[in-house]
């Protein structure tokens, strides 16, 4: 798939760009705008959601800009249908250290700010040449926060947001300093404060943005399709969990091990497989584990994988340094989980998004412990009751979680900047 890179060198002052001519046709959909770090393609799950966005609404009606090219290419998305303004992008960099990093800091906050104004600028005149009508927002990047309200104010268009990880949370991914998150968070603040509307992933992060910023929040959480049910093995010979995707609980899977190493890999009566498919793991066991570790290929083999399970595994950080990911962040696994029609066994913290969710979504157990005795009691929980939870999953994932809702979530969140749709 090619694709188009666009506008003139950065060093060259670039015009401010009229805002758009308004459409003829007012009851057709509006032409949205979509900025993002990443871009649309199926290199890992941001540009997955971003892709299935594009899909949703259709040729012609939607542009997208990132600031990076796709780690993997969809060969079904047209390439008129993306930008890429990779001169603008910005590599992840290590927090300053030593007694001056506060004015490294600073001086890196100045040169950020002076960076902007090009990038604004050009994504201006890519609205108007695109006769954008609606601007959406991915707050995947310190870049993106720092423009929102600006580009809004710019291009004289609705504005929306959407929020997949905290601001906290990209500080600390994009190495910030004191001074940088704060001069950040007053950005992100400003941004929610000029959208039509946010489109969040979690309840917690929902309320939270409501109380702090005065959002009008609505979800959008990505969901996969639904595979055929496999029904249970009526004489198990073994217990088989499975986890699959990125490992962000590393305390949580430690304590099932141990949980698990403290009865000897036996459950209720039966041998316990723990099935993993990650780009990473890292394990530690003092009994003799039944661990089956088969890396990260193919995604659908992946899911196939994942199927043969009894019980799915979703751990989530009980780290302190990763509060706000356990808190406002919601694992994209949990929408595979559902789709497979499998009882989950939720590790997370009482506060955490995944705690919430489960407490509304009642898919399996939740476990906010890292004590084996009540890892091991809500191991039993869903073992036991794990037909009801299968039943349950089928039904969160069509009526929360399923492809067709995250379509009609994108429909809720382009009728709130108030364009027809």
């Amino acid at each position: 798939m090619k694709l188009s890179v666009h506008g003139p060198d950065p060093g060259q002052p670039a015009s401010a760009a009229a805002p758009p001519e308004p459409h003829a046709n007012l009851s057709a959909p509006p032409r949205l705008l979509l900025v993002s770090q990443c871009a649309a393609g199926a290199g890992h799950v941001g540009e997955v959601v971003l892709a299935d966005i594009l899909r949703a609404r259709g040729a012609g009606k939607i542009h997208c800009v990132s600031l990076r090219a796709p780690a993997r290419a969809e060969a079904d998305l047209s390439a008129e249908a993306m930008t890429v303004l990779s001169r603008f992008d910005e590599p992840l960099r290590a927090a300053a250290q030593g007694r001056m990093r506060w004015l490294a800091d600073f001086a890196a906050a100045a040169q950020q700010h002076a960076a902007r104004a090009p990038l604004c600028a050009e994504l201006a005149q890519i609205a108007s040449q695109q006769q954008s009508q609606v601007l959406l927002l991915v707050m995947n990047s310190p870049a993106m926060i720092q423009v929102a309200a600006r580009l809004a104010q710019q291009t004289n268009l609705p504005l929306l947001l959407l929020v997949w990880d905290d601001v906290a949370q990209v500080a600390q991914q994009f190495g910030l300093g004191r001074f940088s998150s704060w001069l950040l968070r007053r950005q992100f603040a400003r941004a929610l404060g000029a959208a039509a509307a946010v489109a969040v992933v979690s309840e917690t992060m929902a309320a939270d943005y409501r109380a702090q910023y005065g959002a009008h929040t609505l979800f959008l959480r990505h969901g996969r399709s639904r595979a055929a049910r496999q029904s249970a093995r009526t004489e198990a010979q073994e217990i088989l969990i499975g986890f699959a995707g990125a490992m962000h609980g590393r305390r949580a899977f430690n304590s099932l091990v141990a949980a698990l190493d403290s009865v000897d890999w036996h459950f209720e009566g039966l041998p316990v497989r723990l099935r993993i498919t990650s780009p990473s793991l890292r394990v530690s066991s003092s009994a003799h584990a039944r661990l089956e570790y088969l890396g990260w290929g193919d995604e659908q083999r992946s899911f196939e994988l994942l199927q043969e399970a009894d019980i799915a595994y979703l751990p989530h950080p009980f780290e302190a340094h990763l509060r706000p990911v356990a808190r406002y962040s919601f694992p994209t696994k949990l929408s595979s989980y559902l789709a497979a029609c499998l009882p989950v066994l939720a590790h997370a913290p009482a506060d955490s998004s995944v705690a919430s969710f489960f407490h509304d979504h009642p898919v399996g157990a939740c476990c906010d412990s890292l004590e084996p005795p009540a890892v091991l009691a809500a191991l039993k929980a869903v073992w036991t009751n794990r037909e009801r939870f299968r039943e349950q999953a089928e039904l969160v994932h069509e009526q929360v979680l399923g492809p067709r809702q995250f379509e009609q979530q994108i429909g809720k969140l382009i009728a709130a900047a108030g364009v027809p749709t």
